[in-house]
């Protein structure tokens, strides 16, 4: 019986060699590859490369197509996708890729000369551009991406929707991160989801996009005088979340004093994101400071109600008003 071949069905190390899907493995003697396939980590051939989604970690581009090259010390570049190809041997010792492996050529703007480059190197122009300058104008070191920072998830058919970033899925593989939606009032806590590091954008330039979206929602509502009024309800209530949403991102992003332990709720608030005094102050100042603090995710009204009071306590006293 001929020995059957296997490839990678998922990011795998193999010995020295780093796989990813699709990738053929190595035939070694004496090696036992059922628990690999048990495990889902390998697979026939002719049923792995069929069953591999490779447009999720490789875009199929198109000749002439601009992408970002990202190199292994993270810089990137920008260049002209010009054709995709398998890997000579030349190629593979230079990449470090198997001979066969897929692999592009491109043009980078300063080289005339093609240059052949990893597939999983390169990304999409954009929206890999419009994230590159955001981190770029971060004033301070590169906090965007921590463990409970607001960011914005662009689906495939460009509809935004705000979510808590929860952390890389892997942290060797840059392109993929878990999240999860923001909870809605009197929902229980959403799942977490996995997208693509590149469909991600921060969270200012959220409240940016979806204060638009309500801009135009209002703007075509004025247009049509016959607008009903759950139109104009469910407008009025995108306003209040968006309204939310900015002082929300304010509050998370405020530095200052940090709220003591022993503060009221103290824990809830530090779980969505509000971890200093000035920020919570962002959120509890104006007719709706208490709606605010009840829109958090586990505020309820009693806990916005003691969160109030300790906020009260804390703010000096008024000034005595004058005599006559």
């Amino acid at each position: 019986m001929s020995e059957e071949h296997y490839v990678a069905l998922r990011p795998l190390r193999f010995g020295r060699q780093e796989l990813q899907p699709g990738d053929p493995v190595p035939l070694e003697p004496g090696r036992d590859y059922r628990l690999m396939r048990r495990l889902g980590q390998i697979g026939p051939a002719h049923a792995g490369f069929a069953a591999t989604p490779q447009n999720l970690s490789t875009p199929a581009f198109t000749q002439g197509q601009r992408v970002v090259f990202i190199g292994m010390d993270g810089a990137h570049s920008l260049a002209a996708f010009l054709t995709r190809a398998q890997a000579s041997e030349d190629d593979a010792e230079a990449l470090d890729v198997p001979v066969g492996a897929a692999v592009a050529a491109v043009q980078f703007e300063d080289d005339p000369n093609p240059v052949v480059v990893r597939l999983d190197s390169l990304l999409p122009e954009q929206p890999t551009l419009r994230l590159i300058e955001d981190l770029g104008a971060q004033s301070g070191p590169a906090s965007l991406w921590q463990e409970g920072s607001l960011v914005v998830w662009v689906n495939a058919d460009g509809a935004p929707q705000l979510m808590t970033f929860e952390g890389l899925d892997n942290p060797g593989d840059v392109q993929s991160a878990r999240v999860r939606p923001l909870a809605e009032d009197g929902q229980p806590h959403p799942g977490m989801q996995q997208v693509r590091l590149e469909d991600l954008l921060p969270g200012v330039p959220a409240t940016r996009l979806l204060a638009f979206e309500q801009n135009r929602v209002a703007e075509a509502a004025a247009t049509h005088a016959q607008a009903s009024e759950v139109q104009l309800a469910l407008v009025d209530k995108l306003e209040e979340r968006i309204t939310f949403l900015e002082l929300l991102v304010r509050a998370v992003r405020e530095n200052g004093e940090v709220i003591p332990g022993d503060f009221p709720a103290a824990e809830q608030l530090a779980q969505n994101g509000v971890e200093t005094l000035p920020g919570l102050r962002i959120l509890v100042d104006g007719e709706q400071g208490r709606a605010n603090l009840m829109a958090l995710d586990a505020i309820g009204a009693s806990r916005a109600d003691k969160i109030l009071a300790a906020v009260t306590a804390l703010a000096p006293a008024d000034p005595p008003a004058p005599e006559g």
